[in-house]
């Protein structure tokens, strides 16, 4: 398909008991083409994942089934790398079994608060280390791909991590908690087009950062961890 041989944008798992995200959802129990044309249009103001969306919309993307099979997501963890998270909303009550926060020097004493985590350090665990910022929109999105998550995996659990720039120091967190959190899938928002191009085309990720991206996701992968972008 042309993807790069190392580095996979989409990529799934086969753990038992797990809808890993919506996107499973569409892989394993429709074609994305047969579900784009049976699939309910979404309510006008609903986002993914939010209550509005009505129950003929999972149906057709086929996660009702995976339910009824006891695929719920239940015994696993699914990590949300964003923004933070309303770690208060209702719908992540005994949901949220992590929050960590990630940063680099450069930030610390930055003038941007989103770009800090608590206490000016550069890892730091536990409660209200994901924090997101009130009353502003951008880092609402944390909240809102928690819960798609929680809406397509019900029985899942959240660990919530508020990666700022520092992404990769976020990936090395989930590769070392792997079995201790049973993780199975990490969902990351956000891309990039990749330029420019080499004398074979299109740079790949796999080069066009000397490879740190793809070792770590290579060692999601061998971990049975699907890291999804």
């Amino acid at each position: 398909m042309g993807w790069p041989s190392k580095l996979w944008l989409v990529s799934m798992t086969t753990k038992p008991k797990l809808v890993v995200v919506w996107l499973l959802v569409a892989v394993g129990f429709a074609t994305p083409v047969r579900a784009a044309q049976v699939a309910p249009p979404i309510p006008s103001g609903a986002a993914l994942g939010s209550p509005q969306h009505p129950k003929s919309w999972f149906d057709a993307y086929g996660a009702t089934a995976a339910w009824e099979r006891g695929f719920d997501g239940r015994g696993w963890s699914v990590v949300v790398m964003d923004e933070g998270i309303d770690a208060s909303h209702p719908l992540f009550q005994g949901k949220i079994v992590e929050e960590v926060c990630t940063s680099n020097a450069d930030n610390t004493a930055g003038p941007s608060a989103r770009l800090k985590c608590p206490g000016g350090q550069l890892l730091v665990t536990g409660p209200g280390a994901s924090a997101y910022t009130p009353n502003d929109s951008y880092n609402e999105h944390g909240t809102k791909m928690a819960g798609a998550v929680l809406r397509w995996a019900p029985g899942a659990s959240v660990i919530s991590i508020k990666s700022h720039v520092d992404h990769l120091a976020a990936l090395a967190w989930v590769i070392a908690n792997a079995s201790r959190y049973r993780i199975a899938a990490v969902n990351m928002s956000f891309g990039r087009p990749w330029y420019p191009r080499d004398g074979f085309g299109l740079l790949t990720c796999d080069r066009i950062f000397g490879g740190v991206w793809a070792s770590r996701f290579e060692a999601l992968r061998s971990l049975g961890i699907a890291p999804v972008v």
